[in-house]
């Protein structure tokens, strides 16, 4: 008899916003974006797979161990959980080393792989690191597509290939996310009230919350609405369940706010390399300006900055946070259970 194996994966189910799964244009520049945000920020790609269905992604992380049958045990976790039938599309991500004619690198790779007609598409691109730990990519997406495994490059090919064993029946539970997001709000009053200027009004969020650098790199959004001398600072803990556009939007509509600020992570390009940075989108007066604050770390010295503007102009009618109500319902339930900034 031959032998069974049990095998488990948890994934992590999450919304997914604007992207139709079945325009295939759409949904694989939304995965080469997200990679490139994802690595820039941390500087590697982690070994998964992004299940990809209508207004939903389920990710599954797949452990690193050092055992024969470990890509085939992966290989058959990606089979049977892509078979779910709310699943429209079916990535494998990770890291490979890659051959070129100056020598051996780092890439960055999707695969997404269709069991039922064994078509593929794959992109890989050349990445690396710099003295910050910011990830650094070199040269642009390699594209390639095809249809069967043989076709296929070896070692993606045992991403994908179950040849050897018999998937039995498969079964999916889904439990709730024990970390659901939280939003947190603290008030605060200045001395004057300010002129109705984007940049002005980006500046006094930098001298509200830049000081907090120096022990904490935020990790995730930040809202501030103002409404004649008073300031109130949301923070968003984990992801939200509906874009961040709406949530801008709804916290704007309850003063109603004279401007509103969006403060967030990211990456900046400063002198041709790559820093980390944190971003202050500000809306007044029907203008968007941006704040761009670039950090420098290096051991044994304070964190150095950089700030940088950009006026933007008139805002758009599609992207409006001021004067606009909140496209998702779900946001109004979600803020009837704000708590307060931790302090410091």
């Amino acid at each position: 008899m031959p032998e069974q194996v049990v095998l488990e994966l948890q994934l992590e189910q999450l919304p997914l916003f604007d992207v139709d799964p079945h325009d295939v244009s759409a949904a694989r520049t939304w995965r080469l974006r997200t990679i490139e945000h994802e690595v820039s920020l941390t500087g590697a790609l982690p070994l998964r797979m992004v299940l990809v269905g209508v207004g939903v992604q389920r990710i599954g992380r797949l452990q690193l161990r050092l055992e024969p049958k470990i890509e085939l045990e992966h290989a058959a976790l990606f089979a049977m959980s892509a078979g779910q039938p709310d699943i429209v599309r079916a990535f494998r991500e990770g890291e490979l080393t890659v051959e070129e004619a100056d020598g051996r690198y780092r890439a960055v790779v999707t695969l997404e792989y269709a069991h039922a007609t064994g078509r593929w598409w794959t992109a890989r691109r050349r990445v690396g690191t710099n003295r910050v730990a910011v990830g650094v990519f070199h040269g642009e997406w390699v594209e390639e597509e095809g249809v069967g495994l043989e076709s296929l490059d070896e070692r993606l090919r045992e991403w994908v290939d179950t040849t050897g064993i018999t998937l039995g029946e498969s079964s999916h539970v889904l439990t709730p996310n024990p970390t659901m997001p939280e939003l947190l709000c603290g008030v605060a009053t200045l001395d004057g009230q300010p002129p109705l200027d984007a940049r002005i009004f980006a500046e006094i969020v930098g001298n509200m919350v830049d000081a907090q650098l120096v022990h904490q790199y935020p990790t995730g959004f930040e809202v501030f609405a103002f409404k004649d001398r008073s300031v109130e600072h949301f923070l968003v803990r984990g992801p939200l369940p509906f874009p961040i556009d709406d949530l801008v939007r709804a916290i704007a509509a309850r003063g109603p706010a004279d401007a509103v600020a969006l403060r967030y992570p990211g990456v900046a390009d400063v002198d041709g390399e790559s820093h980390r940075a944190v971003f202050c989108a500000v809306e007044c007066a029907g203008r968007r300006h941006d704040r761009v604050l670039a950090l420098k770390f290096e051991p044994g010295k304070p964190v150095a900055s950089q700030a940088f503007h950009q006026e933007l102009g008139p805002v758009g009618p599609d992207g409006c946070w001021l004067g606009v109500p909140p496209k998702n319902a779900e946001v109004t339930l979600f803020m009837m259970g704000t708590g307060p900034v931790p302090e410091g």
